[in-house]
């Protein structure tokens, strides 16, 4: 609890003194994780997922309905879902993505 709160006091504050935060998880858990005012700071926002929708997408996306999920277009090519997610940059529009895929041989 300590460190999110330290977390959310960095992000509110960051944005006035140009200081960048990188947050990465597996998944968030409700009421124990970065607030709403915080995550209002972040600059970019990325999210992998094979398949958008309403509860995956919630946490850093709530602006989206079901209507604009289903009219989403995620790339997928030989590598499949790797790394195929959404993103927006700053309050923007929300687009497909697709992160670089190293095949170890």
């Amino acid at each position: 609890e300590l460190y999110i709160s330290l977390i959310n006091r960095l992000l509110l504050m960051s944005a006035s003194v140009n200081v960048h935060l990188i947050t990465a998880a597996q998944s968030y858990i409700a009421g124990a994780s970065i607030s709403s005012q915080a995550r209002l700071q972040f600059s970019m926002r990325i999210l992998l997922t094979s398949r958008v929708n309403a509860e995956n997408s919630s946490f850093l996306f709530k602006e989206l309905d079901s209507d604009a999920i289903n009219n989403l277009v995620l790339d997928v090519d030989e590598f499949g879902s790797l790394g195929v997610g959404i993103a927006s940059q700053g309050a923007g529009e929300i687009i497909p993505f697709k992160a670089p895929y190293i095949e170890k041989r």
